[in-house]
């Protein structure tokens, strides 16, 4: 936002206060590359904001400002903290100059030094100090007046197309103006003596827009500065393919909407998504075990059968369980941050016992966990990355002990599963248990591993409805 000069005949006092307010979109089709942007601003007449209909005329330039400032360093006399200004050296003549200028010495600690710069064809080619001043306790650092501006200006496009080099369109637009704020859109044919705009024109950086006003009184006047074209209207040119490296910053998510249908492709290690979508995600393809996280709400724990080692006695920390299993004497439970919890027989590992195979002392530093499973002694967990993890009875294969025939002894090239399955005494048989587990949330409930196991007379196990017997 920029504060315009007075116009050229001292007549007209006008401002453009606003930038280039973005893109409205693609214009109809019969304008194969027309596009249109809103330009908004405001503009005073005679000191006061401007009401009515008033004339505009506009262009899209790129400038040049031949003009240049001259620079220079102090020279001091005396000694420090008393050092004076004695002279200054030129470091740049600069270019553009009509005459001689002004200079102001700041800092350094002391005060009153004065001087001019003596001008040469338009160069400054030599100060002269009017009064050293006093007190300097180092250089003071010397600013010398600017030149006028010397700009040459190139047209890319102008409201009826007429302006070369800059120059004032011969028609203007009417557009009305309410307390001195007026909006136009720019591009649009439906708006007399206005020219389509071309998206190749944004291809070039630095476009600046030049306005003209006609408050209907004193004649036309350019606004000046001319208004550099902000980023929305580059946005434009942006049709086809854009390299990933021409992208950066923050895009807020009410900027994206919409249905795209061409693919939309992310691979960089470094983007971050966050938030949830809706929908069951049928037709998601080719998404990673290790980026999705379970999550749960409302949900809660129920059990009913046998108890007879607290399988049914859920610790206080069963909180977000989302997927639950029932082995024969101890259960597990599936939290939503991936970890798994255990409670039952098995909180101990006692050999000499006939439940305790520590089947519910789940491995330190088990995490990543997508689905359990528990067997009649053992107990499984399937990670995202397709590895299974095994506790319990079978750490050996030694069937003359009873229980270990190797159903935790997971194979080492086991390491892409996708389930998991703990039968009695292996991990293909069916699921053993005489107690069950519900995770209810809302008007849904899920059960896991429930119901009596068969005989199994092989193995030389029998269960009844509440007895274990070897």
């Amino acid at each position: 936002m920029n504060p315009a000069s007075l116009c050229p005949r001292n007549i007209v006092r006008a401002a453009a206060l606003a930038g280039l307010a973005g893109l409205l979109g693609q214009a109809p089709a019969a304008l194969a590359q027309g596009v249109l942007f809103t330009y908004q601003g405001r503009v005073r007449s005679g000191g006061s904001d401007f009401n009515g209909v008033g004339q505009f005329k506009f262009a899209l330039v790129t400038s040049t400002n031949t003009s240049r400032r001259a620079t220079a360093t102090a020279i001091m006399g005396g000694v420090a903290p008393n050092q004076f200004v004695s002279s200054c050296a030129i470091t740049d003549g600069g270019s553009g100059y009509t005459g001689n200028a002004g200079v102001i010495f700041s800092g350094g600690g002391g005060s009153g030094a004065t001087a001019v710069a003596n001008v040469s064809g338009g160069v400054v080619n030599g100060i002269t100090v009017l009064t050293p001043g006093a007190g300097y306790a180092s250089a003071p650092v010397v600013t010398i007046a600017a030149p006028p501006d010397n700009i040459f200006y190139t047209t890319y496009w102008s409201n009826d197309g007429t302006s070369v080099d800059g120059s004032e369109p011969g028609a203007a637009v009417s557009v009305a103006v309410s307390n001195g704020l007026f909006t136009v859109t720019l591009g649009d044919p439906a708006l007399a003596n206005m020219a389509a705009l071309d998206a190749a024109i944004f291809a070039r950086p630095d476009l600046e827009l030049r306005i003209w006003f006609n408050d209907g009184v004193n004649g036309f006047a350019a606004l000046n500065p001319a208004q550099r074209l902000t980023a929305a209207p580059y946005a434009i040119g942006v049709q086809g393919v854009i390299a990933a490296s021409q992208l950066t910053g923050t895009l807020p998510a009410t900027q994206l909407g919409g249905t795209y249908s061409g693919a939309v492709t992310f691979n960089n290690g470094s983007n971050t998504f966050s938030g949830g979508f809706s929908g069951d995600g049928t037709g998601l393809t080719n998404l990673s075990p290790t980026s999705l996280v379970l999550f749960s709400t409302n949900t809660s724990l129920t059990s009913w059968g046998w108890d007879q080692y607290g399988q049914r006695s859920a610790p206080t920390n069963a909180q977000n369980i989302v997927s639950v299993a029932a082995g024969q004497g101890h259960s597990l439970a599936l939290k939503a941050d991936g970890t798994v919890i255990a409670w039952g027989a098995g909180r101990t590992n006692d050999p000499g016992s006939l439940f305790d195979f520590g089947q519910a002392i789940v491995p330190e530093g088990l995490s990543n966990v997508i689905a359990i499973s528990a067997g009649l002694a053992h107990s499984l967990a399937l990670r995202a990355n397709g590895t299974v993890v095994a506790w319990g009875a079978g750490l050996t294969n030694g069937g003359g002990s009873g229980s270990d025939y190797g159903q935790s002894l997971v194979p080492s090239n086991l390491t892409t599963a996708v389930a998991i399955s703990a039968g009695g005494l292996s991990q293909s048989g069916p699921e053993s248990g005489r107690h069950g587990c519900r995770v209810g949330g809302g008007h849904h409930q899920r059960r896991e591993h429930s119901g009596h196991g068969p005989v199994d007379r092989a193995a030389g196990v029998e269960q009844r409805h509440g007895d274990f017997r070897r």
